[in-house]
C-alpha cells in the first residue's frame, strides 16, 4: 500500500476518533460527577510542566493503540473517556460542549494530536489484519516510517500545547486550563 493511501486511511481514522471524543463530550453527567471528573483531571495535569510530558502522555495512549486486537478498542476507550472530560468541563464552566471540543481544533494542537492519533490507530488496525494474514513482515518498514511521523506530529502538538497553556494561564483560571 502506497503512502498516500495510508496518509489518506490515517485521516479518516482521525475524524473516527474525533466523533468518539465529540460523542463522550456530549454525554450527559451529573453535576457531581462532573466536578470529580474536573477534580481528577487537576489532579492528573498538576504535575505537567514540560512539552515533555504532555508528548509522553500522548505518546503512551498512541502506541497503546497500536497493540494489535486490544489496542484500538482501547485508544477508543481513552479518547471517549477524554471526551468526557469535555463534558465536565463544559459542565463546570457553563460552557457548551461545543465550545470545549472546537477550541482545541481552532488552536491547531488538538487538530494535530488527533491526526497522529489517526496514524497509530489506522496502524493498529494494519497491524491486527496483517497478523491475521500472517503479513506482519511485510507491514513493518511503511508502518514504522507513518508511526515516526505521527511522533513527531505528536512532539509538535505538544509543544505547542504547552505553549498556548503557558501564554494564557494569567488570564484564564486553572481549572479551566488544566
Amino acid at each position: 500500500m502506497d503512502y498516500e493511501r495510508r496518509f489518506f486511511r490515517s485521516l479518516l481514522t482521525s475524524v473516527l476518533l474525533y466523533l468518539i471524543l465529540v460523542a463522550g463530550a456530549f454525554t450527559p453527567l451529573s453535576r457531581s460527577e462532573a466536578e470529580e471528573r474536573m477534580r481528577t483531571l487537576n489532579e492528573l495535569t498538576s504535575s505537567i510542566n514540560s512539552p515533555l510530558q504532555i508528548f509522553a502522555n500522548n505518546l503512551l495512549v498512541s502506541l497503546l493503540m497500536l497493540v494489535p486486537f486490544v489496542g484500538p478498542p482501547a485508544g477508543a476507550f481513552v479518547i471517549y473517556n477524554t471526551g468526557l472530560f469535555f463534558s465536565a468541563l463544559s459542565i463546570t464552566n457553563n460552557v457548551p460542549p461545543i465550545v470545549a471540543i472546537v477550541t482545541p481544533l481552532i488552536t491547531i494542537y488538538g487538530a494535530l494530536e488527533f491526526v497522529a492519533y489517526g496514524f497509530f490507530f489506522h496502524h493498529g488496525l494494519r497491524f491486527s489484519y496483517t497478523l491475521l494474514r500472517r503479513r506482519f513482515r511485510e507491514e513493518l518498514r511503511p508502518a514504522l516510517f507513518m508511526i515516526a511521523v505521527g511522533a513527531i506530529v505528536l512532539l509538535s502538538a505538544a509543544l505547542l500545547e504547552y505553549l498556548l497553556l503557558e501564554a494564557v494561564s494569567n488570564f484564564i483560571p486553572q481549572s479551566v486550563i488544566r
